[in-house]
């Protein structure tokens, strides 16, 4: 695992939550995202007939942040998964004005 990257579990996640404080950071959020300062697309969606579920992408960025979020959901209601695996993913915005997979990649564009 590279430095400054982390997984982190449920078991791990929920001493770590205040209510009082993850509600305080949601009615940011929306406040932000009500002023307009929220680039959130519409999400995407995988649908599977077998085994019948689907996979959903969500992604935005706050205006001046740091960081932007990817979250990736798969849903199983056969297997009674309704939120069943998810990941989000925290990353700095693109290091320059080149695209982010050239600068990755080194590619002279």
């Amino acid at each position: 695992m590279s430095a400054g990257f982390s997984v982190i579990g449920i078991d791990e996640l929920r001493p770590l939550l205040n209510r009082s404080r993850v509600l305080a950071a949601i009615r940011q959020a929306l406040i932000w995202q009500a002023e307009g300062n929220v680039q959130s697309p519409l999400p995407g969606q995988l649908l599977f007939d077998k085994p019948h579920g689907d996979c959903h992408i969500k992604f935005g960025h706050v205006a001046g942040s740091r960081t932007f979020a990817i979250k990736v959901a798969v849903s199983n209601p056969e297997r009674r998964l309704f939120t069943g695996m998810t990941a989000t993913v925290l990353l700095p915005p693109p290091p320059s004005k080149r695209g982010w997979l050239a600068s990755l990649l080194g590619s002279g564009s």
